[in-house]
C-alpha cells in the first residue's frame, strides 16, 4: 500500500484546530487600514487572481482547485527559450517526449502514460487547442510558441472537465497573452547561441477606445544538439537534431468580439517510430482561430458565443507515410452571473465536431473519418459565511455512438483569517478517444470506434498560508485513473481497449514563493507521488517519484536582473524494462539536475543615457551541470530510453523597444 494515504488525516486535523474567523470577529478598522496599505503597496501583478478555474476572474486561494500562476516578471527573471522550459519549473510537473519528439506533453502528477498530451488541456486566453486526430499534438506550443507574448502562465493541477470538457484531465495550461494599453508598441529581439540557433521575433500593438490588438511572429532555427543512443538492431549512432519553425500568434477584441490565434509551421528531424537510424524529416502545421463574442445581459449578467476551429496536420518521417490532416470545429454557448449577492453561476453547452483523415499504409490512400460530440455544463458557488465557500458543478459527456458520461465537482473552501485557509476538493475528469485510436485500418494498426472515454476521479486538501510577501501551500492528492486507453494485441493486429486495471496516483506538494526586501524573489515546490495499479504493481507511470525545484532572482532596479533555478528530478526509469520486447541497449533514466542561470541588462539605465530607445540584453545558460538527460520511450517500446534535452547550451539576446 502507498504509505503516503495516511498524511490526509493529518492535514484535516491540523486544519481545523485553527480558529475560523467567523467564529471570529468582523476586523477592527485599524486592520482594515493596515491591510489596504499593504495592498497599495503591492505591484499589480502580485494580486494574484485566476480566470481559468471558473470561467471568470476570482481569488487564487478561493478558486476551487489547485492553481499556480508564472506571470510574465518571474518568466522575465529566470528566462527560457521555449514553454517548455517554463513548464519545467511548475510543481510536480516534467515535459516528456519520445524519438519522434522530444517536447510533446506534459506530465502533471505522474499521469504520464504515453508521448502526447492526452492528459493535459492547453488553452489561449481561456479557448481550447486541441487538434482532431491525437488531441494533444503540441510539440510546436511547447517548441517555438513566443515567450514575448505572454502575459502569464495558470495551470491547474487536477482535473477541470467540468467546465472545459475532453483532456482537462490531470491539469490545464492556460497561456494568457498580453494586451496592448498604449496607443501602440513595436518590440524586436533577436536571439543566437548554442547549436548555431537563432530566433527573431517582432512584437507589436495598437489601442484605441474600441479596437485592441497585440501580436508577435516568431522565425527560429537550430542546428540541433547532438542526439545520440543504441537502436532496436543494436546499432550505436548520433545526429544532430535539426529543427526551424514559423510562428504568428495574436489576440485582438472590439466592442465584445475578440479574436486568438495561432498560425504556424514547425520542421524537426528525429529517428523512425522503429528507432532505426537514420533520422527523418518531421513537418508540422497548425491553424487556430477562435472567435467570440460577450453581450452584458444586465449589470450582473453576460452570455458568451465562441466559435474555435483547430485546423492540423502533421507529416512524419520523410515521405513514409503521407500526412495526418485534421479539422475541428467547436461551437460553445454559455452564461455567468450572480444569482444573489452570495451565488455565483455560470452554464452553458458544447457541440464539438471532429474530422480527419488517417493514412492507411505507405502510399497515398487516406480514410476519412468524421464524428461529434456533445455536453452541457453547469457551475454555482455559495458564500456561506464570511470563512466558508462552496461549489458543486457538473458537466455531461456525450460522444457520438458512446453512452453519455458526467463529471462532477465538488469544493468547500475555507478561510481561516488573513493569512491562513483550505481547500478540500473533489472531481472527476475525461479524455474522450479521438481520431488515431478510433478510426485508424492498416496493416499495424486497427481503431476501435467503441472506445469509452478514459476517466479520472480525484481528491485534494490543500493548506494555505500567505502573508504578505510570501504564499505557501501544502496539498495531498489521491486520483485514480480508469478505463485508460491502452494497445492490445487483437486478431493479429494491434488496437485499442479500455484497460480494467485501474491506477491509483498518490502524491504531496509544497511550494511556496516569498518577496524579500524589494529585491530577492525565491521560488520552489517539492513534490513526491506514487502510482500503484489495481494487482499492487508500483510506480507504474513515467514519472520521477520525486521533484525538487527552486529559484532565486535578483532585481534591484539598477538595471541588471539575475536569476538561478535549479530543478532535480528523481530516477524515471523504473519503468523501462517492464515491457516484453524492449531492447536494454541505452543508459537508464536516472535522475538528474536540470540547472538554468538567467542575466537581463537594460543598457539605458546601466548606462544613464535616457535618450536611448529601450534596450536590454539577455543571457541564458541552459543545463549549466551538462548532464544527461533520458527519458524512457514512451511510443513504440522498442529501446529503453532515448534523450531529451541538450546538454549545456548558451543563448544570447538583443531586445529593442519603440
Amino acid at each position: 500500500m502507498i504509505k503516503i494515504r495516511y498524511i490526509l488525516p493529518l492535514l484535516v486535523a491540523y486544519s481545523t484546530v485553527l480558529p475560523l474567523p467567523a467564529i471570529a470577529q468582523k476586523e477592527n478598522l485599524e486592520s482594515e487600514n493596515l491591510i489596504l496599505k499593504q495592498l497599495l503597496a503591492m505591484e499589480i501583478e502580485e494580486l494574484v487572481t485566476v480566470t481559468v478555474v471558473s470561467k471568470r476572474e476570482e481569488d487564487i486561494h478561493k478558486s476551487p482547485s489547485v492553481v499556480n500562476v508564472i506571470t510574465k516578471d518571474e518568466i522575465r527573471r529566470f528566462g527560457g527559450q521555449t514553454l517548455a522550459d517554463i513548464v519545467n519549473r511548475m510543481t510536480n510537473t516534467h515535459m516528456v517526449g519520445s524519438a519522434i519528439f522530444s517536447n510533446m506533453s506534459t506530465s502533471i502528477r505522474g499521469a504520464a502514460i504515453n508521448h502526447i498530451d492526452t492528459h493535459i488541456l492547453i488553452l489561449m486566453n481561456g479557448r481550447p487547442i486541441r487538434e482532431s486526430f491525437g488531441g494533444g499534438t503540441n510539440h510546436d506550443i511547447y517548441s517555438i510558441f513566443p515567450l514575448d507574448i505572454i502575459d502569464r502562465i495558470e495551470m491547474v493541477r487536477g482535473p477541470g472537465s467540468v467546465l472545459y470538457g475532453t483532456n482537462a484531465f490531470s491539469g490545464i495550461i492556460n497561456i494568457i497573452t498580453k494586451k496592448e494599453t498604449g496607443q501602440t508598441s513595436l518590440k524586436a529581439s533577436a536571439t543566437y547561441g548554442s547549436f548555431n540557433t537563432k530566433k527573431t521575433e517582432i512584437s507589436g500593438g495598437y489601442n484605441n477606445s474600441d479596437f485592441q490588438f497585440y501580436g508577435t511572429v516568431t522565425k527560429t532555427g537550430s542546428g540541433g544538439w547532438d542526439y545520440g543512443l543504441t537502436d532496436v538492431t543494436g546499432t550505436p549512432d548520433s545526429y544532430d537534431s535539426r529543427s526551424s519553425g514559423k510562428q504568428a500568434v495574436f489576440q485582438a477584441s472590439y466592442n465584445g468580439f475578440t479574436m486568438n490565434s495561432i498560425v504556424n509551421k514547425s520542421i524537426s528531424y528525429s529517428l523512425s517510430p522503429l528507432i532505426i537510424f537514420p533520422e527523418k524529416k518531421n513537418i508540422l502545421w497548425r491553424n487556430f482561430i477562435d472567435i467570440g463574442y460577450e453581450h452584458n445581459l444586465s449589470k450582473d449578467w453576460n452570455v458568451n458565443f465562441n466559435a474555435t476551429y483547430n485546423g492540423h496536420s502533421i507529416k512524419l518521417g520523410n515521405n513514409i507515410l503521407p500526412s495526418f490532416d485534421s479539422k475541428g470545429y467547436l461551437f460553445e454557448l454559455s452564461t455567468e452571473g450572480k444569482l444573489t449577492d452570495k451565488i455565483n453561476f455560470i452554464a452553458g453547452g458544447i457541440y464539438d465536431v471532429l474530422k480527419g483523415n488517417i493514412p492507411v499504409s505507405n502510399t497515398a490512400d487516406k480514410i476519412d473519418y468524421s464524428t461529434w460530440r456533445g455536453s452541457v455544463y453547469a457551475q454555482g458557488d455559495y458564500i456561506a459565511t464570511d470563512w466558508l465557500k462552496l461549489v458543486a458543478g457538473f458537466q455531461i459527456n456525450q460522444p457520438e455512438g458512446i453512452n453519455k458520461d458526467l463529471s462532477p465537482r465538488l469544493a468547500a473552501i475555507i478561510t481561516f483569517n488573513d493569512n491562513w485557509g483550505a481547500k478540500f476538493l473533489y472531481g472527476s475528469a475525461f479524455r474522450s478517444p479521438f481520431g488515431t485510436i478510433s478510426f485508424s485500418n492498416n496493416a499495424v494498426v486497427k481503431g476501435n470506434p467503441n472506445l469509452d472515454p478514459e476517466k479520472i476521479e480525484t481528491f485534494e486538501a490543500q493548506l494555505l498560508y500567505h502573508p504578505t510577501n510570501y504564499d505557501f501551500s501544502l496539498t495531498y492528492y489521491n486520483s485514480t485513473m480508469m478505463d485508460v486507453h491502452e494497445r492490445k494485441i487483437v486478431g493479429g493486429f494491434t488496437t485499442f481497449v479500455n484497460s480494467n486495471n485501474e491506477i491509483t496516483l498518490q502524491g504531496i506538494e509544497f511550494e511556496g514563493k516569498a518577496h524579500l526586501d524589494d529585491v530577492w524573489d525565491l521560488t520552489g515546490s517539492l513534490s513526491y507521488q506514487q502510482s500503484e495499479d489495481k494487482g499492487g504493481t508500483t510506480d507504474v507511470t513515467f514519472s520521477p517519484n520525486l521533484m525538487a525545484k527552486f529559484g532565486i532572482s535578483y532585481d534591484a532596479g539598477k538595471g541588471y536582473t539575475a536569476g538561478l533555478f535549479n530543478s532535480y528530478f528523481s530516477d524515471a526509469g523504473k519503468t523501462e524494462n517492464t515491457r516484453t520486447g524492449v531492447a536494454v541497449v541505452n543508459p537508464k533514466a536516472e535522475a538528474y539536475n536540470l540547472m538554468t542561470a538567467n542575466l537581463e541588462i537594460d543598457i539605458p539605465t546601466v548606462l544613464k543615457n535616457t535618450s536611448m530607445p529601450a534596450t536590454k540584453f539577455n543571457l541564458f545558460v541552459d543545463n549549466i551541470l551538462d548532464e544527461d538527460i533520458l527519458y524512457p520511450d514512451t511510443n513504440r517500446f522498442t529501446v529503453n530510453t532515448v534523450p531529451q534535452h541538450s546538454g549545456r547550451a548558451i543563448y544570447a539576446r538583443l531586445t529593442a523597444e519603440f
